[in-house]
């Protein structure tokens, strides 16, 4: 009887110790959490709205076509020629790649928004056989290629982005009775903005972002009735949208 019960304890002592041993052995044998991919690594896709703000100065200059215009004769250039707001909504796309290493995320994406934004305001060209006059100008589309750096926190992303932007751009003026003189072109400048983003089921995530885009100064001739005139038109735009991005697999 003791023999039984002193075998039973050597078994019971031997099932103890190899327990840990073997929970030890799976331990070592799961792969660590840090080999996952990254929630935020890998290739992303979405849509945008929102709305925006551009600021748009008029100024004439005292360049060859106009002093032929006797512009200086009469005092009117150089001088501000006029300003005015534009504002309306906006939809675009964007595609993009991040790779996130711990709780830092770099990134770069290529973004296109139309948008319609138009604007004007009454101003006075005096040289001109159309002196009193609307200086008009709408923006048609608005895209950038940028740069993003941003901190992860759980499921929310902090970002900044920079990098190049694009516009189509149409200027005109016009009397009450008619258009008298047309401009158009594709502006280039820089845009600088900050958002956040959430990833709120699998691969989707929400956006919120705002973005500032200076455009620059760019000399346009606007050729018309009255005759030719050069204006030094200036443009920024300040825009706020929200949207949804889908992001695939990453490396």
């Amino acid at each position: 009887m003791k023999s039984v019960v002193g075998l039973g304890l050597a078994i019971a002592l031997a099932v103890g110790i190899a327990s840990p041993v073997d929970a030890a052995d799976l331990s070592l044998k799961a792969p660590p959490a840090s080999a996952a991919t990254p929630a935020w690594t890998g290739i992303y896709l979405g849509l945008h709205g929102g709305g925006a703000y551009a600021d748009t100065n008029f100024y004439l200059p005292a360049s060859a076509t106009n002093v032929a215009g006797n512009c200086l004769a009469l005092n009117s250039c150089p001088a501000n020629f006029g300003s005015h707001t534009n504002a309306g909504g906006l939809f675009g796309g964007v595609a993009g790649i991040n790779y996130q290493s711990g709780m830092w995320l770099v990134g770069a994406e290529l973004e296109a928004s139309w948008v319609g934004l138009k604007g004007g305001a009454p101003t006075v060209i005096p040289f001109l056989a159309a002196a009193s006059v609307t200086g008009n100008s709408k923006i048609d589309s608005i895209l950038d290629a940028s740069a993003r750096f941003g901190v992860v926190s759980g499921r929310s992303l902090f970002f900044v982005k920079g990098g190049a932007a694009f516009a189509r751009s149409t200027y005109w003026t016009a009397t009450p009775a008619l258009t008298t003189a047309t401009a158009s072109d594709t502006r280039t400048g820089w845009i600088a903005g900050v958002g956040a983003e959430y990833a709120f089921h699998g691969p989707w995530s929400a956006k919120i972002e705002y973005d500032y885009v200076d455009l620059g100064t760019k000399r346009e001739t606007f050729l018309g009735v009255g005759g030719s005139v050069d204006v030094d038109i200036r443009q920024t735009v300040q825009i706020v949208k929200a949207g949804v991005n889908y992001r695939f697999s990453g490396w």
